[in-house]
């Protein structure tokens, strides 16, 4: 039997979530004999991940930064979140699903909720997001070695990173990391990964780069 969609079983997800679904939400393949899904509704998949990450003890013991998250009450029922996410779930440029993510907005929050959340592709969620080498100094993106400050910086759409350059003070290498990655922003923008009413944000998220020394150093 090909393409029989089912609306999955009633119960609590991960002991919390409420599966309230009007409409089928996976869609199996029976025809070898042997029930292969073939389909699962991007939102259902995307409301199971965050009850996961949120609630499952097994999870945690791979990924221990979620302990503590929670999810907002109102998208315990899964149609709460359908409701929200249904306009805002898509795909990114290269044809892969957005994603989730409840701590772009508001830096190392816990709580899953309509004002915390936003739905970015995982390119531009890495470029703002994933650590960059530090200096004892302090300063993001900027390595020493034998007394020299040393720039690298990911190129978000070829996936590799580039050596910008070798610098005499930590200060004179963070500003040429912030330049670096001002220029792949204006890449990303181009391309269609930064969102028109996220560029403010991330371009204030890139500048601040060179202002963390004072903070770490302090």
């Amino acid at each position: 039997m090909l393409g029989r969609k089912i609306v999955l079983r009633r119960g609590k997800i991960h002991g919390v979530g409420i599966n309230d679904s009007d409409y089928p939400t996976r869609e199996y393949d029976r025809s070898s004999g042997k029930r292969v899904i073939v389909w699962e509704c991007p939102i259902f998949v995307a409301w199971k991940g965050m009850m996961k990450r949120c609630y499952s003890a097994q999870y945690h013991k791979k990924y221990p930064t979620y302990k503590g998250c929670q999810v907002c009450d109102e998208w315990l029922s899964f149609m709460n979140f359908h409701k929200w996410a249904k306009d805002k779930i898509g795909k990114d440029p290269s044809g892969k699903r957005l994603q989730l993510d409840k701590d772009f907005k508001i830096k190392d929050n816990t709580l899953y909720s309509p004002e915390t959340c936003i739905f970015i592709s995982n390119t531009l969620n890495n470029f703002v997001s994933k650590d960059e080498r530090q200096s004892s100094g302090g300063y993001k993106g900027v390595g020493e070695k034998d007394g020299k400050y040393l720039v690298w910086c990911k190129d978000p759409l070829k996936r590799y990173g580039s050596y910008v350059g070798s610098y005499k003070t930590p200060k004179d290498a963070s500003d040429q990391f912030v330049k670096r990655k001002l220029e792949y922003l204006e890449d990303l923008k181009i391309e269609g990964y930064v969102p028109a009413d996220l560029y403010a944000s991330v371009l204030k998220m890139i500048e601040e780069y060179s202002g963390e020394y004072k903070e770490t150093a302090s």
